[in-house]
Protein backbone atom coordinates (compact mmCIF):
# COMPACT_ATOMS: atom_id res chain seq x y z
CA UNK A 1 0.00 0.00 0.00
CA UNK A 2 2.44 2.39 1.20
CA UNK A 3 4.91 1.80 -2.08
CA UNK A 4 1.34 2.18 -4.18
CA UNK A 5 0.57 5.64 -2.79
CA UNK A 6 4.40 7.14 -3.47
CA UNK A 7 4.25 6.20 -6.94
CA UNK A 8 0.57 8.56 -7.16
CA UNK A 9 3.17 11.44 -8.32
CA UNK A 10 2.47 12.17 -12.02
CA UNK A 11 -0.69 14.10 -11.10
CA UNK A 12 -2.76 15.12 -8.38
CA UNK A 13 -4.14 12.01 -6.29
CA UNK A 14 -6.91 11.49 -3.81
CA UNK A 15 -6.13 8.51 -1.86
CA UNK A 16 -9.24 7.86 0.71
CA UNK A 17 -8.58 5.03 3.32
CA UNK A 18 -11.12 3.00 5.40
CA UNK A 19 -9.27 3.36 9.17
CA UNK A 20 -9.81 5.90 11.84
CA UNK A 21 -6.19 8.01 11.70
CA UNK A 22 -6.41 8.79 15.11
CA UNK A 23 -7.77 8.22 18.51
CA UNK A 24 -10.06 10.27 21.29
CA UNK A 25 -7.88 13.74 22.78
CA UNK A 26 -9.64 13.75 26.07
CA UNK A 27 -8.09 11.17 28.36
CA UNK A 28 -4.81 11.08 30.50
CA UNK A 29 -2.95 9.01 27.83
CA UNK A 30 -2.69 11.04 24.99
CA UNK A 31 -2.16 14.42 27.11
CA UNK A 32 1.33 16.50 26.39
CA UNK A 33 2.88 14.18 29.34
CA UNK A 34 3.05 11.60 27.02
CA UNK A 35 1.76 12.44 23.24
CA UNK A 36 1.90 15.57 22.29
CA UNK A 37 0.63 15.81 18.91
CA UNK A 38 -1.17 13.06 15.99
CA UNK A 39 2.49 12.10 14.51
CA UNK A 40 3.94 11.84 18.20
CA UNK A 41 1.04 9.27 18.63
CA UNK A 42 1.40 7.37 15.03
CA UNK A 43 5.74 7.30 16.20
CA UNK A 44 4.37 5.66 19.53
CA UNK A 45 2.45 3.33 17.85
CA UNK A 46 4.88 2.23 15.68
CA UNK A 47 7.68 1.98 18.37
CA UNK A 48 4.95 0.11 20.30
CA UNK A 49 5.12 -2.83 17.95
CA UNK A 50 8.37 -2.60 15.79
CA UNK A 51 8.72 -6.17 16.67
CA UNK A 52 5.54 -6.87 14.94
CA UNK A 53 5.92 -7.55 11.05
CA UNK A 54 3.96 -5.88 8.42
CA UNK A 55 2.23 -3.40 10.11
CA UNK A 56 0.59 -5.59 12.51
CA UNK A 57 -0.21 -3.87 15.60
CA UNK A 58 -1.48 -6.63 17.92
CA UNK A 59 0.93 -5.84 21.20
CA UNK A 60 -1.46 -2.15 21.41
CA UNK A 61 -3.91 -4.25 22.61
CA UNK A 62 -2.03 -8.00 23.58
CA UNK A 63 0.73 -6.20 25.59
CA UNK A 64 0.06 -5.70 28.95
CA UNK A 65 2.43 -2.69 28.78
CA UNK A 66 0.28 -0.95 26.40
CA UNK A 67 -1.40 2.17 27.54
CA UNK A 68 -3.84 1.68 25.12
CA UNK A 69 -5.15 -1.16 26.81
CA UNK A 70 -7.48 0.13 29.93
CA UNK A 71 -9.50 1.82 27.02
CA UNK A 72 -9.77 -1.35 24.89
CA UNK A 73 -12.82 -3.44 24.92
CA UNK A 74 -11.42 -6.80 22.93
CA UNK A 75 -12.75 -10.47 22.81
CA UNK A 76 -10.36 -11.66 25.84
CA UNK A 77 -11.04 -8.54 27.99
CA UNK A 78 -12.65 -5.41 29.09
CA UNK A 79 -9.95 -2.63 29.79
CA UNK A 80 -10.96 -0.82 33.00
CA UNK A 81 -11.39 2.58 31.30
CA UNK A 82 -13.47 1.83 28.46
CA UNK A 83 -16.70 3.24 27.27
CA UNK A 84 -18.73 2.17 24.31
CA UNK A 85 -19.13 6.13 24.00
CA UNK A 86 -15.71 7.17 24.14
CA UNK A 87 -15.59 8.57 20.55
CA UNK A 88 -13.75 11.21 18.65
CA UNK A 89 -15.94 14.61 17.63
CA UNK A 90 -15.77 13.26 14.16
CA UNK A 91 -17.33 9.95 14.87
CA UNK A 92 -20.32 11.75 16.93
CA UNK A 93 -20.99 13.69 14.51
CA UNK A 94 -21.12 11.07 11.89
CA UNK A 95 -23.47 9.39 14.32
CA UNK A 96 -22.82 5.21 12.92
CA UNK A 97 -19.42 4.91 13.86
CA UNK A 98 -17.99 3.06 16.94
CA UNK A 99 -15.17 4.24 19.08
CA UNK A 100 -11.51 2.57 17.80
CA UNK A 101 -11.16 1.28 21.58
CA UNK A 102 -14.13 -1.18 20.72
CA UNK A 103 -12.36 -4.48 19.23
CA UNK A 104 -15.57 -6.70 19.15
CA UNK A 105 -17.15 -7.61 15.86
CA UNK A 106 -17.63 -4.98 12.98
CA UNK A 107 -15.00 -2.60 13.55
CA UNK A 108 -11.95 -1.30 12.38
CA UNK A 109 -10.03 -0.49 15.77
CA UNK A 110 -7.43 -3.59 15.08
CA UNK A 111 -7.17 -1.91 11.41
CA UNK A 112 -6.26 1.57 12.59
CA UNK A 113 -3.55 1.04 14.55
CA UNK A 114 -1.84 -0.83 12.15
CA UNK A 115 -2.73 2.21 9.37
CA UNK A 116 -1.17 4.66 12.27
CA UNK A 117 2.03 2.67 11.67
CA UNK A 118 1.62 3.07 7.52
CA UNK A 119 1.10 6.47 8.32
CA UNK A 120 3.69 7.09 10.36
CA UNK A 121 6.17 5.63 7.52
CA UNK A 122 4.31 7.43 4.61
CA UNK A 123 4.75 10.84 7.48
CA UNK A 124 8.44 9.85 8.07
CA UNK A 125 9.74 9.45 4.62
CA UNK A 126 7.93 11.18 2.36
CA UNK A 127 6.04 13.89 3.76
CA UNK A 128 6.95 16.38 1.72
CA UNK A 129 5.18 14.94 -1.31
CA UNK A 130 2.36 13.52 0.46
CA UNK A 131 -0.52 15.22 2.44
CA UNK A 132 -1.94 13.61 5.07
CA UNK A 133 -5.05 15.88 5.95
CA UNK A 134 -6.44 17.57 7.71
CA UNK A 135 -2.69 17.67 9.95
CA UNK A 136 -1.24 19.14 6.58
CA UNK A 137 -1.07 21.44 3.98
CA UNK A 138 -2.60 20.27 0.77
CA UNK A 139 -1.60 22.85 -1.68
CA UNK A 140 1.89 21.93 -2.33
CA UNK A 141 1.36 18.11 -2.23
CA UNK A 142 0.58 16.12 -5.26
CA UNK A 143 -0.91 13.69 -2.90
CA UNK A 144 -2.76 14.16 -0.47
CA UNK A 145 -4.39 10.97 1.70
CA UNK A 146 -7.81 11.19 3.72
CA UNK A 147 -10.03 9.35 5.89
CA UNK A 148 -12.96 7.90 4.69
CA UNK A 149 -16.30 6.23 5.85
CA UNK A 150 -17.67 4.01 2.89
CA UNK A 151 -21.06 4.02 4.86
CA UNK A 152 -21.37 6.92 5.41
CA UNK A 153 -21.21 7.72 1.75
CA UNK A 154 -24.12 5.39 1.48
CA UNK A 155 -26.14 7.15 3.97
CA UNK A 156 -25.44 10.13 2.08
CA UNK A 157 -26.74 9.56 -1.14
CA UNK A 158 -30.08 7.54 0.84
CA UNK A 159 -29.03 4.03 -0.04
CA UNK A 160 -28.80 1.07 2.37
CA UNK A 161 -25.37 -0.61 1.87
CA UNK A 162 -25.38 -3.48 -0.61
CA UNK A 163 -25.19 -6.87 1.36
CA UNK A 164 -23.36 -9.59 -0.03
CA UNK A 165 -25.69 -11.98 -1.35
CA UNK A 166 -27.71 -8.93 -3.33
CA UNK A 167 -24.09 -8.84 -4.86
CA UNK A 168 -23.12 -12.04 -5.49
CA UNK A 169 -26.75 -12.82 -7.44
CA UNK A 170 -25.71 -9.63 -9.39
CA UNK A 171 -28.22 -7.73 -7.86
CA UNK A 172 -26.63 -4.25 -8.40
CA UNK A 173 -29.45 -1.81 -7.67
CA UNK A 174 -28.26 -0.18 -4.39
CA UNK A 175 -24.93 0.17 -5.82
CA UNK A 176 -25.56 1.66 -8.77
CA UNK A 177 -28.03 3.76 -7.30
CA UNK A 178 -25.43 5.04 -4.69
CA UNK A 179 -22.92 5.36 -7.62
CA UNK A 180 -25.25 7.85 -9.52
CA UNK A 181 -25.88 9.89 -6.46
CA UNK A 182 -21.85 10.56 -6.84
CA UNK A 183 -21.71 11.12 -10.53
CA UNK A 184 -20.80 7.27 -11.40
CA UNK A 185 -22.11 4.46 -13.34
CA UNK A 186 -20.59 1.29 -13.09
CA UNK A 187 -19.48 0.39 -16.46
CA UNK A 188 -21.30 -2.70 -18.68
CA UNK A 189 -19.48 -5.51 -17.79
CA UNK A 190 -17.75 -4.88 -14.20
CA UNK A 191 -18.72 -7.35 -11.75
CA UNK A 192 -18.78 -6.62 -8.02
CA UNK A 193 -18.87 -9.56 -5.81
CA UNK A 194 -18.00 -8.44 -2.54
CA UNK A 195 -19.08 -5.41 -0.30
CA UNK A 196 -15.68 -4.12 -0.06
CA UNK A 197 -15.55 -4.09 -3.90
CA UNK A 198 -18.46 -2.06 -3.92
CA UNK A 199 -17.45 0.19 -1.08
CA UNK A 200 -14.15 0.93 -3.22
CA UNK A 201 -16.31 2.09 -6.01
CA UNK A 202 -18.73 4.03 -4.13
CA UNK A 203 -15.90 5.74 -2.45
CA UNK A 204 -13.95 6.61 -5.23
CA UNK A 205 -17.37 8.20 -6.70
CA UNK A 206 -17.82 9.85 -3.89
CA UNK A 207 -13.88 11.47 -3.57
CA UNK A 208 -13.74 12.56 -7.06
CA UNK A 209 -17.77 14.55 -6.30
CA UNK A 210 -16.79 15.49 -2.91
CA UNK A 211 -13.50 16.67 -3.87
CA UNK A 212 -13.64 20.87 -3.33
CA UNK A 213 -12.52 23.45 -1.68
CA UNK A 214 -15.50 22.61 0.84
CA UNK A 215 -14.83 19.74 1.35
CA UNK A 216 -11.28 20.39 2.95
CA UNK A 217 -12.83 22.15 6.04
CA UNK A 218 -11.94 21.00 9.37
CA UNK A 219 -14.14 22.48 12.72
CA UNK A 220 -13.35 25.43 14.99
CA UNK A 221 -15.60 24.68 17.26
CA UNK A 222 -15.76 24.45 21.06
CA UNK A 223 -14.58 20.75 22.48
CA UNK A 224 -13.24 19.89 18.88
CA UNK A 225 -9.13 18.98 19.15
CA UNK A 226 -7.65 19.08 15.38
CA UNK A 227 -5.35 16.11 16.33
CA UNK A 228 -8.32 13.95 16.07
CA UNK A 229 -8.77 14.52 12.47
CA UNK A 230 -12.06 13.99 10.36
CA UNK A 231 -13.49 11.76 8.10
CA UNK A 232 -13.63 13.47 4.60
CA UNK A 233 -16.95 14.70 3.75
CA UNK A 234 -18.59 14.43 7.11
CA UNK A 235 -20.19 18.07 6.96
CA UNK A 236 -18.78 20.73 9.13
CA UNK A 237 -20.69 23.36 10.47
CA UNK A 238 -17.84 26.25 11.47
CA UNK A 239 -14.48 25.55 10.34
CA UNK A 240 -11.98 26.59 7.99
CA UNK A 241 -9.83 25.05 5.22
CA UNK A 242 -6.24 22.71 6.06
Amino acid sequence: MIDYIVKLNDKPTLVGIDFAFSIPWDNDLVGPRQIGDVRALWAFVDGLCDQTPDLYAGPVWTGEQSPFRPYILHTKYRGERYRRNYRRKVDDVEGNAISIYHMIGAQVGAGSFSGMRMLHKIATCHGKSIAIWPFDAIEEAKTTVVEIYPSFFYRKAGVERPRRLDLLASNYDALDRALSFYDGRRQCGIVCRSVDQADALVAAAALRKLADSAAFMYPECEGFDRREGWIFGVPVRYGKRS
